[in-house]
């Protein structure tokens, strides 16, 4: 089910985030009785930077039960960036797993610097955050509205790679 998915998906992201931070590490440290509720992730960020990454990141979320809920134009806070936020909808999935994802995108239109403007579409050319096997996954779920357990392990593998910290940046920092 799109539940089962999404807590295999915020489990591997937890696993994920512990090996990326120290928050595991200090968290254990300050308190040896540690809640299920610091061990598991129930918020998550990520920023995109094309409408059809957004429009693939719906469907990926949609896999795991998950909606796009309530709009945030950040362009009043001067932020050429627009947001959304993705979660299950039904109270019996939020009680199972509440995760949510803030998704954040770029608007270029909304860039007061026009020289920076035809340089940041060259950079947003050049990334591809999903795998041409998260796509048939995704595609592949779908056409059916199930994965087997496998099948939802393999999409996850996948899945969970858009919220990897990247060492490599493919912004210079005085463009950023």
């Amino acid at each position: 089910s799109p539940d089962t998915v999404r807590s295999m998906f915020t489990s591997a992201l937890s696993d994920k985030y512990r090996q990326m931070i120290l928050v595991s590490d200090i968290n254990h440290r300050s308190n040896q009785n540690i809640q299920h509720h610091t061990k598991v992730e129930r918020h998550g960020a990520i920023r995109l930077r094309t409408a059809g990454a957004l429009a693939m990141m719906r469907r990926s979320f949609s896999v795991m039960g998950m909606c796009p809920v309530r709009y945030y134009d950040l362009s009043v806070a001067s932020l050429p960036i627009r947001a959304t936020c993705f979660r299950p909808l039904a109270k019996r999935s939020l009680a199972r797993n509440p995760f949510r994802v803030f998704a954040f995108l770029l608007h270029l239109e909304l860039i007061q610097d026009e020289s920076l403007r035809p340089k940041a579409v060259n950079i947003l050319r050049e990334r591809k955050i999903f795998t041409p096997r998260c796509v048939e996954l995704i595609q592949e779920f779908e056409n059916s509205g199930l994965f087997s357990h496998s099948v939802a392990e393999e999409f996850i593998n996948d899945a969970i790679q858009n919220f990897q910290w990247l060492k490599d940046s493919t912004v210079d920092m005085k463009t950023y």
